[in-house]
């Protein structure tokens, strides 16, 4: 019996250490499972980092050889970034560092410019993310801008053309920040051709009525608003806007019925502008861009009765032929009076 309970004792004792034994096993058992996958993870992944070394190896073999001269050619070009065609001749344009050339033509993907300047360090300055061309001014610059027309001039007249040298060196001394321009120098240098590429000067109706407030007030500089048709396309509505009268009832019709020659047929646009009528038809106010009325006007008080009139006469389209005889006759009628 005593037997009995000692080897049922020994036995019990056997079972709980083979017990303990055959966990530790399994625990062994899938340690090492654990540790194989690990370890076939990090070889893994040891050769994934050594593919991608040898590719940052071979990146930066490339971006060693990127500067302020190539990275346009070699990197920018392959963005499908569309450049802005801006002309940097002109006097001063030598002191344009490229950085900032490549930012103006790629303006519209300014912020991807700076960071690929960032990954190939090429050198810019920290005010360089800040820069707004006139063609992005936001509302209150253009406020800025109407309300101080007589600061709006560039050297030498350079108005539309030849201008980015003196826009960079007499901005970049204030950190192309516009308020302090206006207050410190007293002529801005801002580029027309950039100002007037401004969609806000013809789709915000407020800044418009500015525009046209300021026209209307003969404002100084402010004409060379005039030639906003040249650079975006302006509703007809908008166009007889700028053609109206000023203070002292003047009409600033350059540039504009140039592009807009049949605005002459509006009676208010052609009776305003009629004294200035010529024969020349490469001539702004050529006299067969008016109206009927007009035509027939200038050409009966024509005090030259030769054969010319009779052409012009004839090639008018606002007649038909009945009423081009008769108007010949009229002519001459009105030469023997």
């Amino acid at each position: 019996m005593v037997n009995d309970v000692i080897a049922k004792a020994i036995q019990m004792e056997v079972d709980a250490k083979v017990e303990e034994y055959v966990s530790k096993f399994e625990n062994l058992k899938k340690n090492y499972g654990k540790l194989n996958d690990d370890h076939i993870k990090l070889k893994a992944e040891s050769s994934e980092l050594l593919s991608k070394l040898k590719q940052l190896e071979a990146i930066k073999s490339f971006s060693d050889n990127i500067t302020i001269e190539t990275i346009e050619s070699a990197v920018i070009c392959n963005l499908n970034y569309k450049p802005t065609d801006i002309s940097f001749s002109g006097m001063r344009s030598e002191e344009i560092p490229m950085w900032f050339n490549i930012l103006c033509r790629y303006f519209d993907n300014k912020n991807e410019i700076i960071n690929l300047f960032n990954i190939f360090n090429i050198e810019y300055p920290n005010w360089a993310k800040d820069i707004i061309l006139p063609s992005h001014y936001n509302k209150q610059q253009l406020k800025l801008c109407l309300n101080n027309s007589a600061q709006l001039y560039v050297c030498n007249g350079q108005i539309y053309e030849g201008n980015m040298g003196f826009y960079f060196t007499y901005h970049r001394r204030h950190n192309f920040d516009l308020d302090t321009v206006f207050k410190r120098e007293s002529y801005v240098e801002i580029p027309f051709q950039l100002l007037l590429k401004n969609k806000l000067l013809i789709e915000d109706d407020e800044l418009f009525d500015l525009l046209i407030e300021k026209l209307h007030k003969e404002a100084l500089h402010i004409s060379y608003f005039m030639k906003l048709v040249h650079y975006q396309d302006v509703p007809i509505d908008k166009v007889l806007k700028l053609l109206s009268p000023t203070k002292s009832g003047a009409i600033n019709y350059k540039s504009i019925v140039g592009k807009y020659p049949e605005l002459l047929k509006y009676e208010h646009v052609g009776e305003s502008l009629k004294h200035g009528i010529s024969e020349n038809r490469y001539s702004e106010l050529y006299l067969l861009n008016f109206n009927k009325e007009v035509q027939k006007e200038y050409l009966l008080n024509r005090e030259n009765k030769d054969l010319k009139f009779v052409e012009l006469i004839d090639k008018s389209m606002e007649f038909n032929t009945e009423e081009k005889a008769e108007l010949i006759k009229l002519c001459y009628m009105n030469t023997i009076k």
